[in-house]
């Protein structure tokens, strides 16, 4: 604050703007004060709602922490179930290729609304199997190393030409069984005959055509298949199965 130095002028309207002056100097230290004083506060007020904000962020990040343990927690049980659930599959799939069955069974086919889906198991020992109005010979089953090739002869028994696709890996596949319960899925399929020949054919009526399903992987002691599960699909829009009991392995 700047000290006025006395005056020798002691005139009323000297006085009087000395006072005014005094005045002015004291109004903008107050007001100085004052802008202090409201800061200081406001730092005070604010501080504790600072301190509760960062106790939040605080929570917040252990309940994320929280909640992304519980996660991977529900991914491993996850993950366990369905293994649980594909060795269950596996092993009734196993006990019914392995058991006598009865006759042909329609289900509702639930990849393709709508179609119904014509199973048979065909457990006789004829080689020939008819289904859907198609005619397959099992002609042998052919193992070299842990692959496998087994080779069918197949008849269009219907009256008009129609569309024939043999399934190996998919929703649907072909498939075999080993001793012991093992499971392999037929690597590849082909219908017909030369250099045309692969998994789909559209076969006149009353023509017999070859086939082959191919298997791999199969462990050096296989010498059967207990059961060989060998699907299809017609332009019928029928989803078929055949299958052949204790077929044996040539070398």
């Amino acid at each position: 604050m700047t000290v006025l130095p006395p005056s020798n002028d002691s005139s009323p309207a000297n006085v009087a703007r000395q006072s005014r002056r005094r005045w002015r100097l004291s109004l903008a230290a107050a007001t100085v004060i004052a802008s202090v004083i409201a800061a200081v506060a406001t730092f005070v007020v604010n501080r504790p709602r600072q301190s509760e904000v960062r106790q939040d962020i605080d929570r917040l990040e252990r309940l994320m922490t929280e909640q992304k343990s519980a996660i991977e927690k529900l991914e491993v049980v996850t993950a366990r179930n369905s293994s649980d659930v594909e060795a269950i599959r596996k092993s009734i799939d196993s006990r019914n290729g392995l058991t006598s069955t009865s006759a042909p069974t329609l289900q509702h086919d639930t990849a393709s609304p709508g179609v119904t889906t014509s199973v048979i198991n065909a457990t006789t020992s004829s080689p020939t199997k008819e289904q859907d109005r198609y005619s397959f010979t099992l002609q042998g089953c052919s193992k070299s190393g842990g692959s496998v090739t087994c080779r069918f002869s197949v008849t269009n028994k219907d009256d008009q030409e129609r569309r024939l696709e043999l399934w190996p890996r998919g929703t649907n596949p072909s498939r075999a069984f080993v001793n012991g319960g093992g499971e392999y899925i037929a690597e590849r399929t082909s219908v017909g005959a030369g250099p045309n020949a692969r998994q789909d054919i559209s076969l006149p009526p009353g023509i017999t055509v070859p086939a082959q399903v191919y298997f791999t992987e199969l462990p050096e002691a296989a010498r059967e298949f207990t059961v060989l599960q060998v699907r299809f699909w017609s332009s019928t829009n029928s989803d078929n199965i055949l299958q052949w009991r204790a077929v044996p392995l040539a070398p």
